[in-house]
């Protein structure tokens, strides 16, 4: 797989564990702490920012499909797109997108998001949840991001961050040891500082919940 080459262990452990995951990873997420009692409620806040997108929709780590679905129902005009470095995981996603009745408008392949197949300013519109704290080179993700989005294309990311203000903060040191433990996930990674130090995005929109912890950004491609 292309890209692979720069993190091979790293991303070879991190396609290994969603692998063993990915029979469970749908049953964990809907009983987790957090995840399970709003993420729902997340999921469909971020989605929404996609409403009307038409042409192709891109979801950068789709992981088991479950955002495919909101994201089809929420743009009934577009193609919409999953990716993920895990093949267990586009395994899963595929079966959840036959069945559903959007099957037509939904394609799922192994890809990793830092060396994508996809033609230069091919992509509509892309999401990504919780995909770049996950990510070993979540710079690289942003660069390819720049490359096969169209001028004008909005980008929707929801993740974790170091909290801005509130109690989250003592907790914070904790609740990312534990992340990168089950899912080697770095919520230390500011996201939004990629996307700005990227001259080719605009920030449009910061949504933060879960005592500032949590976040939605929207970005344009200017």
């Amino acid at each position: 797989m292309k890209g692979m080459r720069e993190f091979p262990d790293r991303k070879a452990k991190i396609a290994k564990r969603y692998d063993k995951w990915s029979t469970i990873y749908d049953k964990f997420d809907a009983k987790a702490p957090l995840l399970g009692r709003y993420g729902a409620k997340w999921r469909i806040m971020a989605v929404r920012e996609l409403k009307g997108c038409k042409g192709t929709v891109l979801d950068m780590g789709c992981g088991t499909g479950k955002m495919l679905l909101l994201m089809a129902k929420e743009c009934p005009s577009a193609t919409v797109i999953g990716v993920d470095i895990s093949e267990k995981m586009v395994n899963i996603a595929s079966e959840k997108a036959k069945k559903s009745e959007y099957r037509d408008r939904i394609i799922v392949k192994v890809m990793d998001c830092t060396s994508m197949d996809f033609d230069d300013e091919s992509i509509d519109c892309a999401f990504a949840s919780y995909t770049f704290t996950s990510a070993t080179d979540p710079e690289k993700i942003v660069v390819e991001l720049s490359r096969v989005l169209k001028r004008g294309g909005r980008v929707v990311i929801l993740d974790w961050g170091r909290p801005i203000c509130g109690p989250m903060i003592i907790l914070y040191p904790l609740l990312g040891a534990i992340a990168y433990l089950f899912g080697y996930t770095r919520i230390s990674i500011n996201v939004k500082s990629l996307f700005d130090a990227c001259e080719k995005f605009r920030l449009v929109k910061e949504i933060r919940f879960f005592g500032s912890m949590g976040y939605i950004l929207v970005y344009s491609k200017v």
